[in-house]
């Protein structure tokens, strides 16, 4: 069976089922000697819809469900807010790393100007050295790109190039 077609199943079994218990509820709340035969046929179509739902969890094994999501839903919250709230925590988390970025960049440039200022000869065995490595790290990740594009999806690969522009770039 599709995993839609058993979503909605599954939606559908807990919809029956809920209102079966507030049908349930209703009949017992009022109770009368003459609902006894409706209150019967309730519970029998909730112990059905129970039955169903056990069988029907079988389809859902390899379902996993946050904590967080279940969180939100005992604190009467929207299980969907999960997600929003999971998008600005990665945006945050996203700023900061920039924030972390720049500045490392920027102290980098800083001591880069200080080095060639006070040690030129030193400064320039160390821009050929950095040359080298990064001859060599271009190959690296050109053979690991050819790899991935020869084993995984193409999707892969251009997140591959992506990266060797950034490299590229970052020299």
């Amino acid at each position: 069976m599709e995993t839609s077609s058993q979503f909605k199943e599954l939606l559908e079994t807990i919809k029956d089922l809920t209102e079966t218990v507030n049908y349930v509820g209703i009949i017992a709340h009022d109770f009368q000697p003459q609902s006894q035969e409706v209150l019967n046929r309730k519970i029998n179509n909730m112990v059905k819809g129970l039955a169903k739902l056990d069988e029907l969890k079988d389809n859902f094994e390899d379902v996993l469900v946050p904590m967080e999501v279940l969180n939100y839903i005992d604190q009467g919250k929207n299980p969907q807010l999960y997600t929003q709230d999971c998008y600005q925590r990665a945006q945050q988390k996203d700023e900061e790393v920039k924030g972390k970025i720049a500045a490392l960049q920027s102290f980098k440039d800083s001591l880069m100007e200080e080095l060639k200022t006070s040690m030129p000869a030193t400064m320039e065995e160390y821009k050929e050295g950095t040359e080298h490595v990064l001859k060599c790290t271009l190959y690296i990740v050109v053979q690991y790109t050819l790899y991935i594009l020869c084993v995984y999806s193409v999707h892969y690969t251009f997140m591959c190039v992506r990266s060797i522009k950034i490299i590229l770039n970052e020299f």
